[in-house]
């Protein structure tokens, strides 16, 4: 009977192609869920967001204040368990690198006396602990990955749910508010389509720059928002600065408004930007399995051979010097190390950052005081480190 063929590579991971989710997609994922999170979820927090009661009063607006508090509940789910956890994915990934060279090596110096002398129990005893001990991380870095392929694609479910429920609301109020205003169907299409071009420019970012979106970084500070929230530090580009210039320019519109129609022209450009930001969102959130399903199949698979090699270990190996070649242990560590760099890559772009600008909410605090004669509002999620 011949010896099992055994791999302790990183195998398909080590090819690099859909592994490490790209800078755009998480981009667009970190803006989603930080707008999302900023959202107000109480008709009394939607309030507080607006200059004055809007046409119809606030109550008409419940049914949007819980659409918005089911977004906030599952993205804050996402933000503070799922992502982290997924990045903790390719973490284990690094550490196990870390280790690989010394147990690969150390297996094969132990082989190498086995062969010497089969009747060495100590070496054989220390290769079956060496092993057990590589089994049992495989098991737990597997049943992670699988945890966290299953919260990915719950969140997928949901945040596919909560586009649809949004797109109906975006289109009730946008109707219901801008079908009497052509100023706030103006601004509104306009938004739209900055926004489109700030989109443009995503694959420019890097983890070096610092970004303060179009999503609600500090949104919640009227009449700052989203429709003034376009400045980043770093280089977009003409037309994706021309679009930030743009945007900014929709606040100083809505500072002139009554504070009525301003209040009305805040609540559906508001919706405009989270219903922009959640539309498509669904096959970002998607791209990101593969990454976890190839990570979670590669230590199924990395288990199973390692238990095959101990399983041999207890049986009796038929030409060892073939044996020990086919396991290509260097090779193995060289894939490995490649895999870890991806792997940091995966990590890095999860965490790009999203920051406000203070010098626009400073700006748009003062025009507030101006124009209303009352006190500078703060985040109504108590988001006071936005100005620091």
């Amino acid at each position: 009977m011949s010896n099992p063929t055994i791999d302790l590579s990183p195998r398909d991971l080590a090819k690099g192609t859909t592994f490490v989710l790209s800078t755009n997609e998480w981009l667009s994922i970190q803006v989603f869920v930080t707008g999302a999170m900023l959202l107000p979820t109480t008709t009394a927090l939607l309030q507080k967001t607006l200059p004055a009661v809007p046409s119809g009063g606030i109550e008409q607006f419940e049914p949007l204040v819980k659409g918005y508090k089911n977004l906030y509940d599952i993205c804050d789910t996402f933000d503070t368990v799922t992502k982290p956890d997924s990045v903790k994915c390719a973490s284990n990934l690094i550490a196990y690198n870390v280790k690989v060279p010394i147990f690969y090596r150390a297996i094969l110096a132990l082989l190498l006396k086995i062969e010497a002398d089969p009747t060495d129990t100590v070496s054989i005893n220390q290769l079956k602990q060496t092993l057990q001990v590589m089994i049992n991380e495989a098991q737990a870095f597997s049943t992670h990955a699988t945890n966290v392929a299953a919260a990915m694609q719950k969140f997928s479910l949901d945040t596919s749910v909560n586009e649809a429920a949004i797109g109906t609301l975006f289109k009730t109020y946008s109707d219901k508010i801008s079908g009497t205003s052509g100023t706030i169907k103006t601004m509104q299409a306009q938004l739209a389509q900055d926004k489109a071009d700030l989109a443009d420019a995503e694959d420019e970012y890097k983890h070096d720059i610092i970004v303060a979106a179009t999503s609600a970084s500090y949104a919640w500070i009227w009449p700052c928002g989203s429709i003034a929230a376009g400045i980043v530090a770093g280089i977009y580009g003409d037309k994706a600065t021309k679009a930030k210039a743009r945007i900014d320019a929709l606040g100083d519109l809505v500072n002139s408004l009554e504070a009525k129609i301003a209040a009305d022209a805040t609540l559906v450009l508001d919706l405009t930007r989270i219903n922009n930001d959640i539309t498509g969102i669904t096959k970002k959130i998607d791209d990101a399995l593969p990454a976890i399903q190839k990570i979670q199949g590669m230590w199924n698979a990395l288990k199973d051979d390692l238990s095959s090699l101990l399983a041999t270990i207890n049986g009796e190996i038929k030409d060892m010097p073939s044996f020990i070649a086919g396991l290509g242990i260097e090779a193995a560590i060289v894939l490995w190390q490649q895999v870890a760099d991806e792997a940091n890559a995966y990590r890095i772009n999860a965490y790009i950052t999203i920051v406000p600008n203070p010098t626009v909410a400073f700006y748009a605090a003062d025009n507030l005081e101006r124009l209303l004669t009352r006190k500078n509002r703060v985040s109504i999620h108590q988001k006071e480190s936005a100005l620091a």
